[in-house]
């Protein structure tokens, strides 16, 4: 009995994964700010929540859909707002988790540390995105030189006062403290 009841659970939490999910391929008709970031939050909370066991055969099908509604119409256009932007960034980090690998950094890489960067995006933003590449180099970067890209990128908010005559967030030094830290452990010879 009790292996049925986990049975009809995990079918539960499959169909709900896919049918949040599923939503991904309307996100670039949706024109509505307060509709999108929420179903960012809904694809956050399905890939935290529901994906909860490999292999993820869901989340994989779904990839590039999440990954273009992230990057490409929250991310990339600046008409999205900052709790959206937010939003993507912890989706990307989710994603980061469960399908870590050298082509989803190259994929996501580019935009995440130009939104790290960007000084007039809002700081929550640049904290998740800066938390975000943190976690797809930690789960699937094979290569050391990424690792200590991204923490030289760490290195340089953590260091610095100023970027672009705009003082450095403290909360954005914090979140590259705490990537920095994660990511040093991967380093077998650190420096």
């Amino acid at each position: 009995v009790a292996k049925d009841a986990a049975a009809a659970a995990e079918r539960r939490r499959s169909q709900k994964l896919s049918s949040v999910l599923a939503t991904a391929l309307d996100f670039p008709q949706e024109k509505r700010s307060a509709k999108r970031e929420q179903l960012l939050k809904q694809w956050f909370k399905a890939l935290t929540q529901y994906a909860t066991d490999p292999p993820y055969e869901t989340v994989e099908q779904h990839r590039d859909s999440l990954l273009e509604a992230c990057c490409q119409y929250v991310l990339y256009r600046g008409s999205a707002s900052p709790a959206e932007q937010y939003a993507a960034c912890r989706v990307l980090e989710a994603m980061g988790m469960l399908l870590a690998s050298q082509e989803l950094y190259e994929e996501t890489s580019k935009r995440l540390i130009r939104t790290v960067q960007s000084a007039h995006r809002a700081t929550p933003v640049r904290s998740a995105a800066l938390r975000a590449i943190g976690m797809i180099v930690l789960c699937g970067a094979e290569d050391d030189l990424i690792t200590e890209s991204v923490m030289e990128l760490c290195e340089t908010i953590i260091s610095s006062s100023e970027y672009r005559n705009q003082p450095t967030p403290e909360a954005l030094k914090a979140a590259a403290f705490e990537v920095w830290t994660v990511l040093a452990t991967t380093i077998h010879e650190l420096y």
